[in-house]
């Protein structure tokens, strides 16, 4: 089993436990392959969380956290003698055009095994904090709403040619939540509205997210199904069966991420994910290893994942 996805509470305040003991958690479970990928540090005090500014941590603080992540990290994955293998990278943040730059000077600076690509932003302002800063984000795209194109509509939009541009600077190994921006949309798919919303109703969106996942599959990169929203109270991982089928159907290749935010959080869920993928008619999985000596994809089927010793473990 796999995760290409995680964090500690140990460098990231909103997690909890240490990196060790997230790391032993995995070893525990029995995981094939457990990625490290704590989140790169933010340069900017607006940028700062809510328990960064209680704390006085300060973006200072966040790259000094950041370096003593990757020596830790590199330590355990150097250490580490047990089945599980463990990659070192890290969550890459998409605030502005700065941050992609300093992503990929970070990556080359510590010869990183892995970067998640994500967006948690829209305008600046984050998109999966809470429903009310997801208004804020829905708000500041008013420059982009005419007689056609609803506030929603816009936001949807927007992420999605942010993840374009995010994309096309840092190729990223992994591409994380890739529907995120419907953590707290207001058109509720799969609750009540059409699977297919975004297809039948916004044709542009549909074209970008089409043309973001031909990208990924161009330079060969994973799309991660994550198992986090079923804890968030989802009834599927991202991404939802639109995207996933269209990634299926194009021939992309899909991964599995918890992105686990403490010992509790390690694997968890996971076959609902499995379901969630047989469901769909998904055959194959895809993961990182560094077993020869340098960071390779392969592939499982999901018929051998599913006797990995990960589920007599748990």
């Amino acid at each position: 089993m796999h995760s290409h996805h995680s964090h500690s509470g140990q460098y990231v305040q909103h997690a909890k436990d240490s990196l060790e003991e997230c790391v032993q958690a995995a070893k525990d479970k029995k995981f094939d392959v457990f990625c490290l990928t704590e989140h790169m540090p933010r340069s900017r005090e607006t940028d700062l969380y809510p328990e960064e500014i209680e704390s006085k941590t300060t973006p200072v603080d966040l790259a000094k956290v950041f370096d003593d992540y990757v020596k830790h990290a590199r330590q355990l994955q150097k250490d580490n003698t047990s089945n599980t293998e463990i990659l070192v990278g890290f969550e890459c943040e998409s605030i502005r055009a700065e941050c992609w730059d300093r992503a990929v000077e970070l990556k080359k600076h510590y010869g990183l095994d892995l970067c998640v690509g994500s967006v948690h932003h829209v305008n600046g302002i984050p998109i999966d904090f809470s429903q009310g800063q997801w208004c804020d984000a829905s708000d500041s795209v008013s420059d982009m709403i005419d007689d056609q194109t609803t506030p929603e509509h816009a936001l949807y939009k927007k992420y999605y040619e942010i993840q374009w541009n995010m994309l096309q600077k840092l190729k990223p190994e992994v591409v994380a939540h890739f529907d995120l921006i419907r953590l707290y949309s207001t058109i509720r798919e799969g609750f009540g509205a059409t699977e297919n919303y975004v297809r039948e109703n916004w044709p542009d969106v549909w074209d970008q997210i089409i043309k973001n996942i031909d990208f990924i599959i161009s330079y060969g990169g994973f799309i991660e199904v994550s198992s986090a929203p079923l804890r968030k109270g989802w009834n599927t991982p991202y991404p939802r069966p639109d995207i996933c089928k269209a990634v299926i159907n194009r021939g992309g290749r899909l991964c599995l991420s918890d992105d686990s935010h403490g010992v509790a959080q390690v694997g968890l869920n996971y076959k609902k994910t499995l379901e969630y993928l047989e469901g769909l008619g998904v055959k194959d999985l895809w993961f990182l290893t560094k077993k020869s000596g340098k960071v390779e994809a392969q592939k499982i089927e999901i018929v051998r994942a599913k006797e990995a010793g990960f589920w007599v473990s748990c």
